[in-house]
């Protein structure tokens, strides 16, 4: 069997690889290694492309979704997309985990003073469109995990994880507030 012939399992994305894109698409420097020639990659229109990702998801979902279509709505190249995702599945996970590290800043959470209010200022979404876009969105994501199973711990690892770590937090938060309160001094006559 050829490297061409190899099955495509061998370029999934693995949990270090999708944390290492976020990082990346968060600022975080790049680790050190050997220089490759050429012209340094330029990560400035990284954040038009997975925006781009993500309306031609939501528009088309995973099956009809195509890197060519992506390229022409975010006008890029094929070759730049490529460059960056070695494939389609590869792109998505990364658009969906910035799309997500983007909602979920720390210092920004709600905080309503209940933790059923800051929960349900999590999920209330800002416009009706916004919360059919995000629904469109998380269907494609189901989709191309019942194509590849495999996908489904770097998912659990990009998208559902972030998601439990805010939730803890604002538990947390609504447990030391529970803690802070005064106890109410009971006062019985006889």
């Amino acid at each position: 069997m050829t490297q061409i012939d190899a099955p495509r399992a061998s370029i999934r994305p693995t949990v270090d690889d999708t944390a290492y894109r976020t990082a990346q698409h968060a600022g975080a420097q790049a680790p050190e290694g050997p220089s490759k020639l050429g012209r340094k990659r330029d990560h400035t229109r990284d954040p038009e492309i997975l925006e781009a990702a993500l309306d031609v998801l939501a528009d088309t979902g995973y099956d009809g979704m195509t890197i060519d279509m992506v390229a022409a709505r975010a006008k890029a190249g094929k070759a730049t997309l490529y460059r960056r995702w070695p494939s389609k599945a590869h792109l998505v996970l990364d658009a969906v985990a910035c799309m997500k590290q983007n909602q979920f800043d720390v210092d920004g959470l709600p905080d309503t003073g209940t933790l059923r209010g800051d929960l349900v200022a999590m999920i209330k979404p800002h416009t009706l469109e916004d919360a059919e876009r995000k629904l469109q969105i998380m269907a494609g994501v189901v989709s191309m995990i019942s194509r590849d199973p495999g996908l489904a711990e770097v998912v659990n690892a990009a998208i559902i994880e972030p998601r439990a770590a805010v939730n803890r937090i604002l538990m947390q938060r609504a447990q030391e507030r529970e803690r802070s309160r005064p106890t109410p001094t009971s006062t019985r006559s006889p």
